[in-house]
């Protein structure tokens, strides 16, 4: 009943990461159609149909020694029209994908937990990104409570920054604020 009730968690969180996540992906980069695929393990949604199947595998399972169905052998991926999107991606497509879906996290937390805002944590997060994809990328940040961003030394950050801003600099293995 457990792993049923998870199967069927993933895929309404998933649904509900689609709507945002597949808008996003397409606005910042132009690349329309990438979605986040969900297949679940077992292809089925009753008690008696998972106990059919834990029984038909019980003694590769225990050959194995690890349980070879069920939630933690869920796959989820990404996917462009039906094909899996990952291995066609360059680097910078992917590490979009990874921030937008950071993204995608913190407007269903905060719809999720009736208005919170989260903390932010992105690491050298636009490295990869040309400065359009970046812009826009930054026009697409959910509200937050708090953003931290780390940036590599020469890396035009200004453009980012709000009026509240605070930016540290480490020289030398001391703190600084600019």
């Amino acid at each position: 009943y457990n792993g049923i009730k998870i199967m069927q968690m993933r895929e309404k969180a998933i649904h509900n990461f689609n709507k945002i996540f597949a808008k996003m992906y397409a606005e910042v980069s132009g690349i329309e159609n990438v979605v986040i695929d969900y297949s679940p393990s077992w292809k089925c949604d009753s008690v008696d149909s998972v106990m059919k199947i834990l029984s038909e595998k019980r003694d590769i399972d225990i050959q194995m020694n690890t349980c070879m169905s069920g939630p933690h052998r869920d796959r989820i991926r990404f996917s462009r029209n039906g094909v899996l999107f990952i291995p066609r991606a360059s680097t910078g497509q992917r590490r979009l994908l990874s921030l937008l879906l950071r993204s995608a996290q913190a407007y269903f937390y905060t719809d999720s937990t009736g208005g919170n805002l989260p903390v932010l944590l992105m690491d050298d997060v636009l490295l990869e990104l040309d400065p359009d994809k970046r812009q826009r990328f930054n026009s697409l940040l959910p509200n937050y409570d708090q953003l931290f961003c780390t940036f590599l030394p020469g890396e035009p950050f200004e453009r980012y920054k709000k009026s509240t801003t605070k930016i540290y600099s480490i020289q030398g293995g001391k703190w600084y604020v600019s």
